[in-house]
């Protein structure tokens, strides 16, 4: 149990600043972890192995997660794939009704930064979900560092510095423009 490291971590929430970065993450669970769990937490990030390998974490909400993002990432493909005219992929062994769900909502968003955005809000929701044992123990620093995954890509992104103001008029022309050229995005 970790729970002097658990408690001193700030909360994250989804689309706010994380208040640590992934290296100070990892330096302070450096210092309470033994080396093979350490090893373990390192492995625990986005995106995760295609196909997800037994065994690889060493994590339940690791493995379940692994499962559930490949069949996001296969459920995203199919849609590119459809509008490409591409062959369909094949049936998974399990099915996710809130992730197809989640696409479809993603797909009709007119910005890639908000079809982003509502797949790692379900992203979030599932390590939510996952997340659902020990708040101090070794699954809870895996969820923790999802989610700060999650919240680092967006802390990233410079967003309004390199962001071209454009008029109504000039968004509604653009998106006319874009319309006629072939997509191979949802």
């Amino acid at each position: 149990m970790y729970y002097f490291l658990k408690a001193s971590l700030p909360g994250l929430m989804f689309g706010k600043e994380p208040g640590l970065s992934m290296e100070e993450f990892d330096t302070r669970c450096a210092e309470e972890l033994s080396a093979e769990r350490m090893a373990c937490l390192r492995k625990v990030a986005l995106p995760v192995p295609r196909p997800p390998e037994t065994g690889v974490f060493n994590s339940r909400l690791m493995t379940e997660f692994a499962v559930r993002e490949q069949y996001l990432r296969t459920r995203i493909a199919e849609r590119r794939s459809s509008h490409a005219n591409l062959c369909k992929l094949p049936d998974p062994a399990e099915y996710f009704p809130e992730i197809d769900h989640a696409v479809a909502i993603a797909a009709s968003a007119d910005e890639p930064l908000e079809r982003e955005k509502i797949i790692d809000r379900l992203r979030w929701q599932i390590i939510d979900e996952l997340d659902c044992g020990d708040e101090f123990g070794f699954e809870a620093l895996c969820a923790y560092r999802l989610k700060l995954a999650i919240l680092e890509k967006y802390s990233k992104l410079d967003i309004h510095g390199n962001a071209v103001a454009l008029t109504a008029a000039e968004r509604k022309a653009l998106k006319k423009r874009a319309e006629k050229v072939a997509t191979v995005w949802m």
